[in-house]
């Protein structure tokens, strides 16, 4: 939450090839997006993101006004 705080003007934010990111550090990352208001291009892809994880994603998503893309390729969905 501190690195969006910190730096509340940040639009994009490409986390490629994390594949350890898993549930918990999506949960961070969701939490994260909570407190901003700026990213319009979030990239996950190659972050070994399966179903449940994904759904965690697109709850957030739902809930984040400027995002307009969101690339989740070459995952396990």
């Amino acid at each position: 939450r501190d690195l969006f705080r910190k730096n509340p003007n940040i639009i994009k934010l490409e986390l490629q090839e994390c594949e350890r990111i898993g549930f918990d550090g999506v949960g961070r990352l969701c939490d994260m997006l909570s407190v901003n208001s700026t990213i319009e291009h979030l990239g996950v892809s190659h972050c070994n993101i399966d179903d449940p994880t994904a759904l965690r994603i697109a709850a957030a998503v739902e809930k984040h006004p400027s995002l307009t893309a969101l690339d989740v390729s070459w995952n396990p969905l």
